[in-house]
């Protein structure tokens, strides 16, 4: 994934929260969703975080439903401004937990 020097850091910090999701542990989930939680706004980053972040929560054995709503309808509003490299960014995050599929489909609508 290629990054301009200002998102750069955004970038690195998205990737390495989606292998702490992607890990399976619990700390690092909690630790993941706590970094995806600062980059879900005002970054090329934040389309990608905000699916990481469903991700994240979604894989905890105790559910927050409205911390998943609330990232689900802010993705939602994100996802119709994305640009070309916040999409791809995206589908670099759901290639990260595996999910080939998605990360064709969103790569491709970049």
């Amino acid at each position: 994934v290629c990054c301009s020097e200002a998102n750069g850091g955004a970038t690195l910090r998205l990737l390495r929260a989606c292998a702490l999701v992607r890990s399976g542990y619990g700390h690092s989930r909690t630790e993941a969703i706590r970094e995806l939680e600062l980059l879900s706004s005002g970054s090329e980053a934040s389309l990608a975080a905000l699916a990481m972040l469903i991700e994240a929560h979604q894989a905890c054995k105790m559910i927050d439903a409205d911390a998943v709503r609330e990232a689900k309808a802010k993705f939602n509003q994100e996802e119709r401004q994305a640009t070309a490299p916040s999409k791809k960014l995206l589908s670099t995050g759901f290639w990260i937990l595996g999910d080939d599929n998605t990360a064709r489909r969103d790569g491709t609508e970049a």
